[in-house]
């Protein structure tokens, strides 16, 4: 029955164009364990003529709101054996501003997930920008934000089952999986 659903929902993607990004280039794991649909770019390797790949998930025995981003560098970086890494939140995009409708802008971090601040101008919420996200930050960018000693559950990523993929150039990604 999921599966019937999936195709129901990406057949209903396509013919509307509602999130029909979601659809193109795009594979789609079924999360039973955590009963969600995570729908992920698909990158082919170079050198893969069929693009095949096996995702390999490494569980993290800890929570978000433990795990820091400089933490999460540190298992990447002995992992794969670099600090040349990018690390990449899992369908939770980082935000570096929000904005109100009475005008006001604030440059704030945070994803989807977050709450984003309050304007000082008129008190109400704002909302984050959509158009300014990132999907995936280095360290060096990290600490321009003043994020990478900020917990990931500060970031907005769910206390269990966030998963973050490292990156770095010339060897295959490695997804985390956090857990506690």
């Amino acid at each position: 029955m999921a599966v019937a659903g999936f195709t129901l929902l990406s057949a209903q993607r396509l013919m509307t164009g509602n999130d029909d990004r979601l659809v193109y280039g795009r594979e789609t794991i079924l999360d039973f364990s955590n009963i969600q649909l995570l729908p992920t770019e698909l990158r082919r390797s170079k050198r893969c003529l069929s693009g095949h790949r096996r995702w390999e998930l490494t569980r993290l025995q800890a929570a978000a709101p433990s795990v820091t981003l400089s933490d999460l560098f540190a298992v990447a970086a002995e992992h794969l054996s670099t600090t040349d890494i990018t690390l990449e939140p899992y369908l939770h995009p980082i935000h570096v501003r929000a904005d109100c409708a009475c005008g006001e802008v604030a440059h704030a971090v945070g994803t989807n997930w977050s709450t984003p601040p309050a304007c000082c101008r008129c008190r109400k919420p704002m909302a984050w920008q959509r158009a300014i996200q990132h999907d995936r930050i280095s360290r060096e960018f990290a600490a321009d934000l003043g994020i990478l000693t900020k917990s990931l559950a500060a970031l907005g990523l769910p206390a269990q089952g966030a998963m973050i993929v490292a990156r770095s150039p010339d060897t295959p990604p490695k997804r985390y999986i956090l857990e506690c």
